[in-house]
């Protein structure tokens, strides 16, 4: 799946005999060893384990470890030295000295259990997010795809709405909310934090929905429309096919380019937590993997009509769908896909390429690091508002509470980035309202609120600032401390 390029240098003679130790039966990956990239391969070689070449004069050589299938490239030493192999793509220098030996362990993308917690994670966020069932508080007009919709209160929706104006977590959507439920249980949306006075509503693109089901466990990647969902973004290529921004304006005559064989073989390596996008004519589309089903035909080639993945999306458009409210099948809207199905050949024609991230495929993803960066060493109310918060990871949500000695709620704020990559935040931004001077990039939702600790009467005082990171739908409190007016 992935090319590993190792250049070799051998201070030593290449041999004309060039010979493998290894069992090529069920192989996981493909070595070829060339001296010269236009002079053709000298030697090819599926391997599961180890490789031994000899050679005879001095040289330099190319080898390449190329993965099969859903196989991921974990160890690799050569001549018993530690490699450390790019799994993306990369080159590597080493200098070997006689015979050429090549050790290789792998894992399974489709059967690791880390892997496999995170598409895990991934899926449960995207069916929250298209799934849960809203109810509005009164009729609101907003903006999509530049017209003009009216929500109806008292009608259900399923899932977040479209949009292109916000990017946001269920989380942070319904902390616009009224914080209210209806009869039946279900959350009322509304407010005047829900739509803004351009008329724009919080919600998702399609590549919003991709982004934020990643996020549950990554960071690598950084994109917000289906045009930026690039291997330089962080939307990695999955499986054999050529592809680049710069040269396909439509991703239909990719596909044709790179024919039948190749998308179909690519297809079949998506799994849950992946990804698949088109685009042409200035528009385009991100779909969710939730499954993914691979039918073979009497000859063994892949049958790209009844091969098919199952897929949950945000689109543009209300569709009629039925909700359980209340123990009942009632009627409801929707600007969401779940459990939908697409064959192959659906894919190849829609010009739909295989996308995953860095963190569906290497297992050491970084752990969640939470930064305080301050130099107040004794906290009161003139110093209560300094410092900076940073994370390694996305962060949307940010609270100050205080409270007094009997641990009542005086004063609350909250504040939400509308960004998605958002990684540092100044706690200065807690003592200035919205339509005030805060930052642009931040919309606070619930009551026009701020920390203002000079309103305080004299007393004794305790103040908490929490922030809500993306990855696993983390809580975080950064400050908790005591302090006297």
């Amino acid at each position: 799946m992935k090319k590993t390029l190792l250049k070799v240098l051998l201070i030593a003679t290449l041999i004309l005999a060039i010979f493998v130790l290894a069992g090529c039966g069920n192989s996981k990956c493909k070595v070829t060893i060339t001296n010269d990239d236009a002079a053709g391969s000298l030697m090819v070689a599926d391997i599961e384990g180890n490789l031994v070449a000899e050679c005879e004069k001095n040289t330099t050589l190319y080898v390449y470890v190329d993965t099969i299938g859903n196989n991921i490239l974990d160890t690799l030493t050569i001549n018993g030295e530690d490699v450390k192999a790019n799994l993306v793509d990369g080159m590597v220098e080493v200098q070997a000295t006689g015979n050429l030996n090549i050790a290789a362990t792998y894992y399974d993308r489709a059967t690791d259990p880390i892997l496999e917690e995170r598409r895990n994670m991934a899926d449960a966020a995207v069916r929250e997010m298209v799934g849960t069932v809203f109810t509005y508080d009164k009729d609101y007009t907003y903006t999509l795809m530049f017209k003009p919709y009216e929500i109806k209160a008292g009608q259900y929706y399923r899932g977040l709405p479209y949009s292109n104006y916000s990017s946001t977590t269920l989380h942070s959507f319904m902390a616009a909310g009224t914080g209210k439920y209806d009869e039946n249980g279900v959350y009322i949306m509304g407010g005047d934090k829900f739509v803004n006075r351009w008329e724009l509503i919080l919600g998702n693109s399609c590549a919003d929905l991709v982004y934020w089901a990643w996020s549950t466990f990554g960071n690598s990647f950084n994109f917000r429309y289906v045009a930026e969902t690039t291997q330089k973004r962080g939307a990695l290529r999955l499986g054999n096919y050529v592809y680049d921004r710069d040269v396909y304006v439509d991703t239909k005559v990719a596909c044709a380019d790179n024919g039948y064989d190749v998308m179909y073989g690519s297809y079949a390596l998506l799994l849950k937590g992946d990804a698949a996008m088109n685009h042409f004519n200035g528009s385009g589309h991100a779909i969710f993997i939730a499954d993914n089903v691979v039918e073979y035909m009497a000859d063994g080639s892949i049958d790209p009509d009844s091969s098919h993945i199952i897929y949950h999306d945000q689109n543009g458009a209300y569709m009629d769908c039925e909700v359980e409210v209340g123990g009942k099948t009632v009627k409801a809207l929707t600007s969401t896909c779940m459990d939908a199905k697409k064959s192959y050949s659906q894919m190849f024609n829609e010009g739909y390429l295989p996308v995953t991230c860095l963190e569906l495929i290497d297992r050491n993803a970084p752990v969640e690091d939470v930064e305080f960066t301050d130099s107040v060493t004794e906290y009161n109310k003139s110093n209560l508002l300094k410092g900076t918060i940073k994370c390694n990871y996305y962060m949307s949500d940010y609270k100050m509470t205080i409270t007094d000695k009997s641990g009542n709620v005086v004063q609350e704020a909250f504040r939400h980035s509308q960004e998605q990559n958002h990684k540092d935040f100044d706690v200065e931004l807690f003592k200035s309202l919205r339509q005030e001077n805060c930052d642009q990039n931040f919309d606070q939702y619930g009551k026009d609120d701020k920390i203002d600790p000079n309103a305080l009467p004299a007393g004794e005082y305790h103040c908490t600032l929490t922030i809500y990171t993306i990855k696993g739908n983390e809580e975080h409190v950064v400050r908790d401390f005591d302090f006297t007016v």
